[in-house]
């Protein structure tokens, strides 16, 4: 007899590798863990005896679903992974914390001191509030972080020396915008609100929205003179560039083709996450984004290019604390040029009080583990106890695996901007070969030697020794 845990995920290429190793080292305490998709997950708890579940976020959207599951005993636990660096915490959390959605929950994780007090000022019953920091993290330390040496060697082979340029521009350059009915980040907030239920907005959280999008659009174009210049001076350096996963990458191959940059490539990896391109390249090359942090803490060489300081309030104190920060171009080229000489201080900056394992000594893992281990959840045998169930699960799985052959052999197409935007979220990681391969590079590390993994349905899988 275990206790059930569902384990819930969103945008595999980030989370996945971090959710597996939470993953495993549940199979230690002795849980039945499965792993899903989110939306895939929400149709299959009606079929699912109670545990726990481990959400990414309890926002508006979520409602719902954890209105369900509070009234079948589900226990709710949450991790929001977006409370890492958010340009201002107060609007970040008046947007994911739902009041009511909040009470239901029996645990919720927070990353560091600002989402802590700030969560803990805005709601009632604090104490399901725990600072553990995030688990995205502690797959970055040692000994961890060895599960992407395979992957980085790979790239390194292939490629050779690179300076990785990690673009961050989904609000100027949006794979998710209607075609028919979007024009921009900003004004479809106005209309839509951020709670589409109830069509709130409110004059700060438009007037941030217009700062990050100016900010984009202006980064956005000096990246553009940055690369023409760099392929024209350096024709024996190399960038690959790697657009953010809610980005149009045909917009960067675009750019190359049209003006012939013969040493700058685009890649559109649907196998890997970011960490292993990081690891194998010489620098990496950003603004604004979180990839510094993950540079940070695995001490690789990381630019914040900020070339002009006129959107302060945008920019993240974190990230630029936590990377060299530059503000003109001739001086990022300099530099690049020379990257021996590279200044590193900045990996002596403590962000402890941001991120509370950003140490090489703390791991969210065991906090988490220890408060998880306190919710009182009855023992079962299995997932999935009714036996109609049993069966209909069976079915469920062999019918979409049909659907799915058949659809690849008459080569349709969803060309929906919500299935595209959902297909760039989960890539070609999230199948039982790969979360297999990915399981035993992970249990060797953590010390389980043989780690299996079963298909439910697809992209909802169980975890199991």
């Amino acid at each position: 007899m275990k206790k059930n845990i569902y384990i819930l995920i969103e945008n595999t290429k980030r989370e996945l590798d971090a959710k597996l190793f939470l993953s495993l080292n549940l199979l230690k305490k002795n849980y039945n863990v499965i792993v899903g998709h989110k939306g895939t997950m929400w149709n299959l708890f009606p079929h699912l005896e109670p545990g726990i579940v481990f959400l990414k976020s309890y926002g508006p959207r979520n409602k719902k679903i954890i209105e369900y599951l509070k009234k079948r005993n589900f226990k709710i636990v949450c991790c929001d992974e977006e409370m890492i660096a958010p340009s201002d915490i107060a609007t970040t959390i008046s947007l994911r914390n739902d009041v009511t959605s909040f009470e239901k929950l029996d645990l919720l994780f927070t990353v560091g001191n600002d989402d802590t007090n700030e969560l803990k000022s805005v709601n009632n019953n604090s104490e399901k509030i725990h600072k553990t920091g995030s688990l995205r993290i502690d797959i970055l330390k040692d000994p961890i972080n060895k599960i992407f040496e395979n992957q980085s060697k790979q790239i390194k082979s292939k490629y050779g020396n690179f300076i990785l340029l990690a673009t961050g521009f989904p609000r100027v350059n949006p794979l998710n915008q209607d075609p028919y009915s979007g024009i921009d980040h900003m004004f479809n907030l106005i209309v839509t609100g951020h709670n589409s239920d109830e069509l709130l907005f409110t004059p700060k959280l438009v007037e941030n929205a217009k700062k990050l999008f100016s900010f984009q659009r202006h980064m956005l174009e000096i990246i553009i003179y940055f690369i023409i210049r760099f392929n024209k001076n350096y024709p024996n350096k190399k960038i690959i560039i790697k657009p953010h996963t809610l980005e149009k990458v045909g917009f960067w191959r675009y750019l190359v083709d049209k003006r012939n940059l013969k040493n700058i490539e685009v890649i559109d990896d649907q196998e890997k996450s970011s960490i292993p391109w990081l690891l194998a390249s010489d620098c990496v090359v950003t603004s604004n984004s979180t990839i510094g942090l993950e540079s940070f803490v695995l001490k690789k060489k990381c630019i914040n290019y900020l070339p002009t300081e006129d959107f302060w309030k945008v920019e993240k104190q974190l990230l630029k604390d936590t990377s060299l920060v530059i503000r003109n171009e001739d001086k990022l080229i300099e530099t690049l040029n020379n990257l021996d000489n590279m200044n590193t201080d900045y990996f002596e900056f403590n962000s402890e009080n941001y991120i509370k394992n950003s140490s090489n000594e703390n791991f969210s893992i065991d906090i988490i583990l220890s408060k998880l281990e306190q919710l009182d959840i009855n023992l079962s045998k299995d997932e999935v106890l009714n036996i109609n169930k049993k069966i209909y699960l069976t079915y469920l799985n062999f019918f979409r695996i049909i659907k799915d052959i058949i659809k690849k052999y008459l080569f349709f197409k969803n060309t929906s901007h919500l299935y595209k935007m959902h297909k760039n979220k989960m890539g070609n990681i999230f199948v039982f070969k790969n979360i297999q391969n990915r399981a035993m590079e992970i249990g060797k590390i953590i010390g389980i030697k043989n780690p299996k993994v079963k298909q439910i349905i697809p992209l909802v899988f169980k975890i199991y020794e």
